[in-house]
């Protein structure tokens, strides 16, 4: 997803299209059905998949991803 050449406003927008494909969301039900559910940092109710790294962007493995909750989604975020 790096790519350094591209403006962060243009990585952001593919990132965003990304997140709409059919690929994505397939892949982020699997990585929450894998987690049970749940938050793996809290144990919520896990909504989201958080990329831990972008490597592989588009091509993620399984292991880059973590299923959690919006909150949790938020503190990663926010350093």
């Amino acid at each position: 997803m790096k790519n350094w050449s591209m403006p962060k406003w243009r990585r952001q927008l593919r990132y965003r299209a990304y997140l709409e494909t059919g690929y994505w969301q397939e892949k982020r039900k699997r990585i929450i059905q894998k987690a049970g559910g749940r938050c793996r940092r809290c144990d919520a109710r896990a909504t989201t998949v958080h990329h831990e790294r972008y490597r592989g962007f588009g091509r993620e493995r399984d292991t880059d991803l973590t299923a959690v909750c919006s909150r949790c989604h938020t503190m990663l975020h926010s350093g």
